[in-house]
């Protein structure tokens, strides 16, 4: 399994020998964390949030070169430019990619969505001991997501980029439930427990897309 932290793409490999985390970076600066399948996945993403992967084609003093605002989350980042970066990330109040035209600023909201989709979807994933194969991002007439059940992916509707994160937690969870066919009782339930907030994300929700 591949994690992709603030740019960072990270090789999650299950070790029943190992009593923590373990990680190590090869010489052409491949990333492998080894760790006990019994870890939680939020102790292990809290774990790569902190890590401080350093490397020598990237070094962190960098500030980058501004090239443009972009809104998305809810929220305005400014998007700097810097080399060698593998992946576009969010960092703080700004977003930081290698390169960037405005006619790929809607591909580079897809990719920060389909990032933080995949984490969330790691995580139920993990709680309901179940397996999906494809998270896709494009777009969606009408449905803010559409379940493919027998094809185990789940496809989200690109423009709910633009909603919060909790709201876009809330819908991530709503296809998680649908996925697997929870009852009304097993979903509210496990909304209570994981998603905060989340009745508020559901007036949202209700209102934007209908979805109740």
């Amino acid at each position: 399994m591949i994690i992709e932290v603030k740019g960072i793409a990270f090789q999650i490999v299950g070790d029943m020998r190992q009593s923590g985390i373990a990680v190590k970076t090869s010489a052409d600066q491949h990333v492998t964390v080894y760790v006990h399948p019994s870890t939680p996945h939020e102790e292990l993403i809290a774990y790569l949030e902190a890590y401080n992967y350093k490397s020598p084609q990237d070094p962190t003093t960098r500030t980058g070169i501004y090239l443009c605002e972009i809104s998305v989350f809810g929220q305005n980042y400014a998007v700097f430019s810097e080399a060698h970066i593998r992946k576009p990330y969010i960092s703080g109040q700004s977003v930081r990619v290698e390169r960037l035209s405005a006619k790929a600023v809607p591909r580079l909201k897809r990719e920060l969505l389909h990032q933080f989709i995949l984490q969330e979807i790691a995580a139920w994933e993990e709680r309901l001991e179940f397996l999906l194969e494809e998270v896709i991002i494009r777009k969606l007439r009408k449905n803010p997501f559409v379940v493919h059940p027998h094809s185990k992916a789940i496809v989200f509707a690109d423009r709910i980029a633009d909603q919060p994160r909790p709201v876009i937690s809330y819908l991530v969870a709503r296809s998680v439930f649908e996925f697997i066919s929870l009852s009304p009782a097993q979903r509210d339930q496990l909304l209570v427990q994981y998603v905060p907030d989340w009745k508020h994300s559901a007036r949202i929700c209700n209102f934007e897309y209908n979805l109740d």
